[in-house]
């Protein structure tokens, strides 16, 4: 047999979605067949992704070793076995659901082999399911590249180096920066070239993101390989020294993006302590020029202090209005250094994650959360999640706020000792004329009428300690949020300040078109949790928010009669004749004149059995309308 130049080798689980794009990307390199082998690790998949492997081992012969595990192992394993089963003189990983440009051998052989060097590394290009460019990773070989943390694909590494120090990647879960920490151990024949032909699909069932071990975990596989890596520096190798800590701190942050804020903070600490102990002079070492290195590096240095505000922003397909939003918040008249923006891409099949990103780059105080589609009342509980500031105020990605709105927020929240700051909202047209705005009055009937999760800042210590996340899945999940917190004992306080602009928009995450089945079946989720909150709730709110969820549903006569049934069934239990009557003769200064006069008449309706009746009157006012 010819003695092959590379070695291919591919971790392959639950691909078969995606693995003859990558087969097919280095079947296609210019480099020629007869200069690789392709080596595709089955690692137990439970799909038809080995089928597909052995149909493209019988088609190329000569170029294509399988690899078919009895056991799941990981991706660490995987990588392992093919290393073990390589001949080439070059060794390339490659991710399965990754796929590369047609130069892309061709390019890191040429380098590695004219240049003798031993490591080359390449930038990468971030790809979305549709091919389309996210991001561009592209690397200089400066100064402080060099520590910077490489993923081990996007690379080509010389197989005589790492066979004869035994290089692997010992199954752990910072297996990429375990065996290129000891690559940098043992040569300093290390380039990064600004090519780039790497494109990385960031998929969210792959390989590598399955079972993600817990952040403690991680910290002490961090720590075993900074321990290891120091101690076995026998050489002094300064700069390995120098990417041992570097490649530490970014590997940390990395593995860190799911963790709450609190563990972030807590166990960075630890990872700091160990390196004051092990090489004190790290605090002292010079600043790289890579820009993320760069950041990371301060941040590390100067662990602040808890953020006083988490601007948590959910997203999804507001690539027109997104920078608006963002930029609202980044022109707030108080400390940058005083709140965070966390804005969490809803798994959007725009271009929002690549803006998204682009600000993430930009600004240190601003973290993005990737994940697939899960709706917004699920992406506003994985916000609470992931900050431990003071407090948090939830913005709809389409909206935007004026200059002072967290600043007059924060300070009546300190000034009351506050749970809840509760404001009003105006409602701009596209050409900046307000349609209309809202006159809230400090009374407990603004927090009840005003039940949107935007337009408030919420004590973060009061939201967890009280375990108060959005429970349902359906419209009106943010008033059950805000009335689940009432029923807790939050303390709120209404102030007239006017600082909210709500931008409706048709294709938003709150107002995407649904069919009438699907908005009488969300009614009906929303009006039973109403139903069954806490007798602290008084029935006239429940009245309330039943004649809104039924007059401004968007449905016909026949949808209308059907949920205008349901609705009275459900709230038998919670809403007495003496309520609705009740009801009609309640006056709030702090209700507005519609939800007054639709909470009278729905109320008149319901005691004479003749609200079925008015979905023809709805819908014979829309025709007279048009």
């Amino acid at each position: 047999m010819i003695n092959k130049e590379i070695s291919v080798i591919v971790p392959v689980f639950n691909s078969g979605k995606w693995i003859e794009r990558l087969i097919e990307s280095v079947l296609a390199q210019n480099i020629g067949q007869e200069t690789f082998e392709f080596i595709l690790v089955n690692d137990k998949s439970t799909d038809n992704s080995i089928d597909i492997l052995n149909s493209y081992q019988s088609k190329f012969p000569e170029i294509i070793k399988v690899i078919d595990k009895e056991i799941n192992e990981g991706v660490a394993a995987s990588r392992d076995d093919g290393l073990n089963l390589s001949e080439g003189k070059y060794i390339v990983f490659l991710d399965n659901d990754d796929y590369i440009d047609e130069d892309y051998l061709s390019t890191l052989y040429n380098t590695i082999e004219n240049e003798c060097l031993d490591l080359v590394i390449s930038g990468y290009k971030l790809v979305d399911e549709q091919g389309k460019v996210v991001k561009v990773n592209q690397y200089h070989n400066t100064y402080g590249a060099d520590y910077k943390n490489p993923c081990i694909w996007g690379s080509i590494h010389r197989s005589e180096l790492i066979k004869r120090h035994n290089i692997h990647y010992r199954g752990r879960s910072g297996d990429d920066n375990a065996f290129v920490y000891q690559e940098f151990l043992y040569t300093d024949k290390i380039k990064y070239i600004d090519y780039i032909g790497y494109n990385w699909f960031e998929n969210f069932t792959s390989l590598s993101r399955d079972g993600r071990p817990s952040i403690e975990k991680n910290i002490h596989d961090i720590l075993y390989l900074l321990r290891e890596g120091l101690k076995n520096n026998k050489t002094k190798n300064l700069r390995y020294d120098y990417f041992m800590i570097y490649s530490t701190l970014y590997y940390y942050h990395l593995l860190s993006r799911k963790a709450t804020a609190n563990d972030f903070s807590k166990f960075l600490k630890v990872v700091l302590l160990e390196l004051d102990k092990l090489y004190p002079k790290w605090r002292k070492i010079p600043v790289p020029q890579d820009a993320n290195l760069r950041n990371l590096f301060k941040t590390s240095l100067q662990i602040k202090g808890k953020m006083k505000i988490s601007v948590v922003i959910p997203c999804y397909n507001v690539e027109k209005y997104v920078s608006r939003c963002i930029e609202s918040v980044l022109k707030q008249n108080i400390s940058k250094q005083d709140f965070e923006i966390l804005a969490i891409n809803d798994g959007s099949t725009d271009k929002t994650l690549q803006i998204l990103r682009g600000y993430e780059e930009k600004y240190s105080h601003i973290r993005v959360i990737n994940q697939m589609n899960k709706g917004l009342g699920e992406t506003r509980n994985i916000g609470i999640e992931n900050v431990e500031s003071d407090y948090i105020a939830f913005l709809d990605s389409d909206d935007w706020i004026d200059q002072d709105y967290l600043k007059v927020l924060y300070s009546l929240a300190e000034e009351y000792s506050l749970d809840i700051v509760n404001s009003g909202f105006r409602r701009p047209k596209p050409n900046g004329e307000i349609l209309f705005q809202s006159n809230l009055l400090d009374q407990e009937s603004s927090f009840f009428t005003n039940g949107t999760a935007w337009g408030k800042l919420y004590r973060t210590q009061f939201l967890k300690e009280k375990q108060i996340r959005n429970r349902i899945s359906a419209f009106g999940e943010d008033i059950i949020f805000n009335l689940d917190c009432f029923e807790a004992g939050a303390k709120f306080k209404t102030t007239e300040y006017i600082g909210y602009n709500w931008f409706i928009n048709d294709e938003s995450l709150t107002r995407s078109s649904r069919d009438e089945e699907k908005i009488v079946e969300t009614c009906k989720i929303f009006y039973k949790a109403l139903c069954e909150t806490s007798a602290k709730i008084n029935s006239y709110y429940i009245i309330l928010y039943a004649s809104a969820t039924l007059f401004t549903a968007n449905i016909g006569a026949k949808a209308f009669k059907e949920l205008s049934k349901e609705m009275e069934n459900i709230s038998k239990e919670r809403v007495t004749q003496k309520d609705y009557i009740k009801a009609i003769f309640t006056y709030d200064k702090g209700v507005a004149f519609k939800l007054k006069m639709g909470t009278l008449i729905y109320s008149l309706s319901t005691l004479t059995r003749i609200t079925p009746l008015l979905g023809f009157l709805k819908i014979s006012n829309k025709v007279k309308r048009k």
